[in-house]
């Protein structure tokens, strides 16, 4: 079966917001309970949100969890409706989405997507 690299967006239990559970290279993703890749690389990064009071009218807001995958090429124009698991190992299993990028570039500035919702922070 041929894998295309695509890119992962975590997300937290609900499957509702951003996730900081991360994963790493080697965890399965499955889709239903069918293996369908495995993660080849992941961790967490910071986000920020517009209209704080930080530099720049930025406040800190979080992390979120990202990663990179090998997965079945049927897969790879797959939506972000599609929701996966990825087994971290002793049944957890995290969900998760494939996902566009990770990053949106608004100007002379590069903004990170927050998904489900694909809204720039």
């Amino acid at each position: 079966m041929p894998y295309v690299v695509r890119r992962v967006a975590v997300l937290d239990a609900a499957a509702a917001a951003p996730g900081q559970n991360p994963v790493r290279q080697g965890h399965r993703v499955y889709l239903d309970d069918e293996p369908v890749g495995w993660i080849t690389s992941g961790t967490v990064v910071p986000f920020w949100r517009r209209g704080g009071g930080g530099p720049e009218g930025e406040d800190p807001a979080g992390r979120r969890a990202i990663a990179m995958a090998y997965v079945d090429a049927r897969l790879a124009s797959a939506s972000p409706a599609v929701r996966l698991a990825v087994d971290k190992g002793r049944g957890l299993r995290v969900p998760a989405v494939l996902v566009p990028t990770h990053l949106r570039v608004e100007g002379e500035r590069v903004r990170a997507v927050l998904y489900p919702r694909g809204e720039p922070a």
